[in-house]
């Protein structure tokens, strides 16, 4: 879980390098678009930054591949 430690630690982060947060925005990737049994990404070029500093090429190949502990980060490459 969250400790005290490490919200501790992502506030000193913000506050070293505001410049890093000047863009977040609440978007995310509804993987609830492409159920398991849709098998099948199309090949458009629309990426996704994911935690693990991986591109994905769209929302479904990130949704595919992204595993428990990889989140999404922000539309775009990383």
């Amino acid at each position: 879980g969250i400790t005290l430690t490490s919200l501790a630690l992502l506030f000193i982060y913000i506050v070293s390098f505001p410049d890093e947060f000047c863009c977040l925005s609440v978007e995310m990737v509804d993987c609830t678009q492409y159920p398991p049994e849709n098998k099948y990404c199309t090949r458009e070029w629309d990426p996704v930054c994911a935690s693990n500093g991986r591109t994905y090429g769209n929302p479904c190949t990130f949704c595919r591949g992204r595993g428990d502990h990889i989140y999404f980060l922000h539309f775009g490459t990383c």
